[in-house]
């Protein structure tokens, strides 16, 4: 959505970017975080400074403030006769079974080990 919202708006000289936010929840417990965290990347987001950044996804909590990257096609696939789920299921069980993106964030204060 942030993507199209990008392109589309871009148009009449508005920026969007998608907030990510790491509040306190019962999946974070224990981590401490504060609202004023995600508060201050909303300002900035709002500010001057940040004239001309747009479609980006920032994530902000605790100490640590992230930029995600987008998804981006890295296979492709081509069926004339339109697909099955028999079909399916033979292409990511053979030609697409060596191409699943690792979901998971590198632990905090840790570097990302390969690429995605």
């Amino acid at each position: 959505m942030t993507r199209t919202w990008t392109l589309e708006l871009a148009k009449i000289d508005v920026t969007v970017n998608a907030l990510v936010p790491t509040a306190l929840t019962r999946m974070g417990a224990g981590m401490p975080r504060s609202a004023d965290d995600v508060a201050t990347v909303i300002v900035y987001l709002a500010s001057k400074e940040s004239a001309g950044m747009t479609g980006q996804a920032i994530a902000a909590g605790d100490d640590r403030i992230a930029r995600w990257t987008r998804p981006g096609e890295v296979a492709d696939q081509l069926r004339p006769s339109g697909w099955t789920t028999s079909s399916v299921s033979e292409l990511f069980a053979g030609a697409y079974a060596d191409r699943p993106q690792d979901f998971r964030p590198a632990p905090f204060g840790l570097e990302a080990i390969g690429s995605i």
